[in-house]
């Protein structure tokens, strides 16, 4: 499968390099050439870098891997995206909490900003360094979205990632699944137990 990865940070980078290992092509897509060249060396033979046009284009999913204060900006620059999935892993997350409050959610802004695309909120509740598989674990992805093909899609990415997909449904669960990002990141670094933590759900 062909990945377009928007970014090239400690996410873009985990996603890339389990992902191009497991077979998939990868192109990252970034303002700096010179980062997206260097993110594509570290996944391996199966990766390229490139701009944010040339990643939206070559990818049948892409993962907007940047901060969610740089998406709006990113997507309205884009053309061509009709039909497109688009993965938003990120935790829109402020000082205070949530900055998208709770009525509405980073990924329904998403599919506002870029309509006619097929949203899928996942692994927001996961940490870089678990995507990356640095710590073994079966993490679980809670996936959602409005279109059931793209959700059973990122849920076979997700399993190429060593993780446990759960479908959360409609892209309004992304309501609920931003605040657990909020608390993984909350008991990371503001409790001090570090970014090896992991959320799995147990079916009794």
């Amino acid at each position: 499968m062909n990945i377009g990865i928007v970014g090239t940070g400690h996410v873009a980078a985990s996603l890339g390099k389990v992902w191009a290992a497991a077979g998939h092509h990868i192109l990252f897509g970034s303002r700096s050439p010179d980062k997206a060249a260097a993110a594509a060396r570290t996944a391996g033979e199966n990766a390229e870098g490139g701009t944010y046009a040339q990643a939206f284009q070559f990818g049948d999913v892409i993962v907007l891997a940047v901060p969610y204060g740089s998406m709006r900006e990113i997507l309205e620059t884009q053309n061509d995206l009709d039909g497109k999935i688009l993965v938003d892993p990120s935790n829109p997350v402020g000082r205070d909490g949530l900055i998208v409050g709770h009525t509405t959610s980073a990924a329904e802004q998403i599919a506002e900003w870029a309509p006619h695309t097929r949203v899928v909120k996942a692994f927001n509740t996961i940490g870089a360094d678990s995507m990356a598989g640095m710590h073994g674990s079966e993490d679980t992805a809670f996936i959602c979205g409005d279109d059931a093909e793209a959700r059973e899609l990122v849920m076979r990415l997700a399993a190429d990632l060593g993780f446990e997909g759960v479908d959360a449904g409609p892209l309004r669960s992304a309501r609920l699944l931003e605040p657990l990002g909020a608390l993984w990141i909350h008991l990371a670094y503001r409790q001090g137990l570090g970014p090896g933590i992991a959320f799995q759900l147990l079916q009794r």
